[in-house]
């Protein structure tokens, strides 16, 4: 029981302070970190994957339809096709609150994804030990997603998200921008 307070005065000489501002100086340091991390914790929690326009108008919506009247036949199917796949029990659309609709007029939001193709550019070694170059640039072959979400009414936009992916078929290169709009909803406690 002695050597508590003993035992403190020591470490705070040790380390230049006095035992009466040890205590509270340390409570303080304490209380700011923790703070500090529960702060930046619930930030990182609320961020959302995806851009968000409206965040009220995407909390009311209740019926959606994925509107594919403006893409080429092959690209139209495969989103029809990923659609119905992720629209059944235990997949990935399911956890969203609203209900699908094939009926656009009738929808609450209407999403449109959009595919765009580029090329980027990665560094590869060279060969220098034989002569060789340093190192060159191999063009790779990227397709970026853009999903939007527009409210039907006001044809004003909800919601945006994107991704680059070098896979080639899309049915595969969906999931990821679909999967961050479910992130998002659930995230806005719908």
């Amino acid at each position: 029981m002695i050597f508590g307070p003993i035992r403190q005065e020591f470490r705070c000489r040790l380390v230049g302070w006095t035992p009466s501002i040890a205590l509270p100086s340390r409570c303080f340091l304490f209380c700011f970190l923790l703070l500090i991390s529960f702060v930046h914790g619930s930030a990182q929690e609320k961020k959302a994957c995806g851009e968000l326009f409206d965040r009220e108008a995407l909390r009311r919506v209740r019926t959606f339809c994925v509107d594919t009247s403006y893409l080429q036949e092959g690209e139209a199917s495969d989103i029809k096709k990923f659609v119905a796949r992720e629209n059944q029990p235990g997949q990935l659309l399911r956890r969203l609150t609203w209900e699908f609709t094939d009926q656009c007029a009738a929808a609450d939001a209407v999403i449109r994804v959009y595919f765009a193709q580029s090329v980027h550019l990665t560094q590869e070694p060279g060969d220098e030990l034989h002569g060789g170059v340093g190192s060159f640039s191999l063009p790779v072959p990227v397709i970026q997603v853009v999903l939007l979400i527009y409210d039907r009414a006001s044809v004003r936009l909800l919601y945006r998200t994107e991704d680059n992916d070098l896979e080639t078929k899309r049915m595969i290169f969906l999931k990821g921008p679909f999967s961050r709009l479910v992130k998002d909803v659930e995230k806005l406690g719908h």
